[in-house]
């Protein structure tokens, strides 16, 4: 037995949690350990190829629509890893050079802007059914946050990385879609 398991068990005998309530505490301490290692890595990976400002610019860009409107949950830790990996560095070595016309711009962050709200929020299948109305209320927000992104986005031109927050939101957008792709069963209770 680990001294991780170990130290589970004398919790768990200690404030008399249930085996619920265990396996609750174990997902998230779980969850906690593997994000912060996989931002650490990217931190450390980023910081040494000059690209530091790069990444948190995508990560600030990327974490409230994530948070909020989910995405592609892959089910091992280095899956994850690598095509969390792979989504930063696809933006921020391959597209951030890459500045479309504005009008292209404007189409393609409109058409996010409506698959956004059509797609909703797409969970983890590890997550319970949510009722519909936090659904809408998901919905509504992660619509209402990029709608914000792309007023900014607009506005002000001369923002360093300005590319950086136009891909990460264009990419977020896909995986959502393909995330709806795959994605098997309910999101919401359908009442």
């Amino acid at each position: 037995m680990s001294a991780y398991s170990r130290s589970l068990d004398k919790i768990q005998t200690s404030y008399q949690f249930t085996d619920k309530e265990m396996a609750r505490m174990d997902y998230t301490l779980k969850v906690f350990f593997y994000e912060t290692s996989k931002l650490l890595f990217y931190f450390l990976f980023f910081l040494c190829i000059g690209k530091y400002s790069e990444f948190v610019v995508c990560l600030i860009a990327l974490l409230p629509l994530r948070w909020i409107s989910g995405g592609l949950h892959l089910k091992h830790y280095w899956s994850c890893f690598l095509f969390s990996f792979l989504f930063f560095s696809v933006i921020i070595l391959a597209l951030d050079g890459c500045v479309l016309p504005q009008e292209v711009q404007i189409i393609l962050l409109t058409l996010c802007n409506i698959f956004l709200y059509l797609i909703g929020p797409v969970t983890s299948e590890k997550r319970k059914t949510m009722t519909l109305k936090r659904y809408q209320g998901m919905r509504y927000l992660s619509s209402g946050i990029l709608f914000v992104y792309t007023i900014l986005y607009f506005v002000l031109e001369n923002v360093p990385h300005r590319s950086i927050v136009f891909w990460s939101i264009i990419l977020q957008i896909i995986q959502l879609f393909c995330a709806r792709l795959v994605r098997k069963g309910e999101i919401y209770e359908k009442v």
